[in-house]
């Protein structure tokens, strides 16, 4: 159900919560879940760090959120 979503999508934001490292480690699932499902190499795709106001519980750094984007 959710490639169907995918294939009609013109755009996308992926959101991962920097207090939860296993939404962090599902970035790179779902990014190539929708390459799949557009049948492309390349689409228009966001990145974006949630719940960056809870400081104590951060747990995924600043770092290593650019890093990942730089990847994909």
């Amino acid at each position: 159900m959710r490639e169907h979503y995918m294939r009609k999508g013109q755009g996308f934001i992926i959101v991962f919560s920097v207090t939860d490292p296993q939404s962090f480690r599902e970035v790179p699932r779902f990014y190539k879940q929708i390459l799949r499902a557009k049948d492309r190499e390349t689409y228009p795709m966001i990145l974006a760090a949630n719940k960056i106001d809870l400081v104590q519980q951060r747990k995924v750094t600043k770092e290593e959120g650019t890093n990942l984007a730089k990847e994909l």
